[in-house]
């Protein structure tokens, strides 16, 4: 339920930033990753192991480092935390389009499956895979809605976007993207 509770937040975050409601975007994302860690944190410790996930912490380990720390780039540093989440207003130009964004719309919904998979293989119990099955469904139903009906609201340039940049699954041509605008080359004086 708290899972379900999260998205619910985020959806009243995206409609509130549609709506510039200052307060009610901050507190509902606010809320969110609260209620978001404390779940998640619940689950690694209930339920009834699964004996058919092997034991592998320093796989389990990595993924959650690694894509916890994509995730957190993504959602947080790629675009500005500021101007996106702590603001009243809505920042039509911030559309960002470079970074992991040039991966796919949605880069954190890559990241998450992956930091849940770890969070899966470390905890082993039936609790976390539920948990990370439903977040994981909720997720792509949320971005699904960011996709379809606030971000084309909220940013004129995001059809464009769209037609350019995959919405999850990332091409050749968008990996080459993401990594030429993080890691531009420099042509030499």
């Amino acid at each position: 339920m708290l899972g379900a509770l999260v998205f619910i937040l985020l959806f009243v975050f995206d409609w509130a930033t549609l709506h510039e409601w200052g307060r009610i975007k901050q507190a509902s994302f606010a809320s969110a990753a609260i209620i978001g860690g404390f779940a998640q944190f619940k689950v690694v410790s209930a339920g009834t192991i699964l004996p058919f996930i092997p034991s592998v912490p320093w796989i389990a380990w990595g993924l959650i480092i690694v894509f916890g720390a994509l995730t957190g780039f993504s959602l947080f540093v790629d675009i500005p935390f500021r101007k996106t989440y702590a603001s009243k207003d809505i920042n039509r130009d911030g559309l960002v389009t470079t970074g992991t964004y040039a991966l796919s719309r949605h880069p954190g919904v890559l990241w998450f499956i992956l930091f849940e998979i770890g969070v899966v293989l470390l905890a082993r119990r039936d609790l976390a895979l539920y948990f990370a099955l439903l977040l994981v469904v909720l997720d792509v139903l949320h971005v699904t809605m960011q996709d379809l009906v606030f971000f084309p609201r909220m940013f004129p340039q995001y059809k464009q976007y769209q037609q350019q940049t995959p919405f999850l699954i990332p091409t050749r041509a968008s990996i080459r993207e993401c990594f030429e605008t993080l890691f531009p080359l420099r042509s030499p004086p």
